[in-house]
């Protein structure tokens, strides 16, 4: 395109050389340096009026390219914006679990304190999670439990069988095997997946 600009250029200041000796002086070799010099004017201008005519173009070029790296950078935030969604809908099932697991088992449990652990495990096949692993913990509260203490006057001693009666957490209080099989039913998972551990 440059080359091709030069010889235009070249080809008319040797024709507005020629015209300028040839044409005698007079009137009519004004008008003809004037047309020379809008020819010679025409032929610089051409490769900015080409860029302009194709300027509309050159224009829809890049708002195609900038419409299309936005698009991809909205991809990109959706796709993120999709993972940080299934992440806290996975949070929000297994904390929503794990309390309706205490629940359950504070019914079997009323005066201690229960927390409960679920692992969930994604399907291969599709985009569901299945619960694979139920851990509890049982025990005593950790606030401050002040006992009710018998002051006596006489001088007796509390019997062994008094002393066990204020115990707190006694293993044979609680039926593990009854809970254990609860939440498998409940759950539909297998009993051998549920553990439950002493404080």
């Amino acid at each position: 395109m440059l080359n091709q600009w030069i010889s235009n250029m070249v080809a008319v200041v040797i024709l507005a050389t020629l015209l300028d000796m040839v044409l005698p002086n007079g009137n009519l070799k004004k008008y003809t340096k004037f047309f020379m010099g809008l020819i010679t004017i025409l032929v610089i201008l051409q490769p900015i009026i080409k860029l302009t005519g194709n300027f509309p173009q050159l224009t829809k070029n890049l708002w195609i390219k900038q419409i299309d790296a936005e698009l991809e950078a909205m991809n990109v935030q959706n796709k993120a914006l999709e993972i940080n969604q299934e992440k806290y809908l996975i949070e929000l099932y297994k904390n929503r679990l794990e309390e309706d697991v205490v629940s359950r088992v504070k019914k079997y449990t009323p005066e201690l304190e229960v927390s409960a652990n679920v692992t969930l495990d994604k399907n291969q096949d599709q985009d569901m999670f299945s619960l694979s692993q139920i851990d509890i913990t049982i025990g005593t509260s950790d606030s401050l439990k002040i006992e009710p203490i018998e002051i006596r006057i006489d001088d007796k001693l509390p019997t062994e069988k008094e002393v066990s009666s204020h115990s707190n957490f006694q293993d044979n209080d609680i039926d593990f095997e009854t809970i254990i099989e609860h939440l498998s039913t409940t759950y539909e998972i297998d009993k051998s997946r549920i553990y439950i551990n002493k404080k």
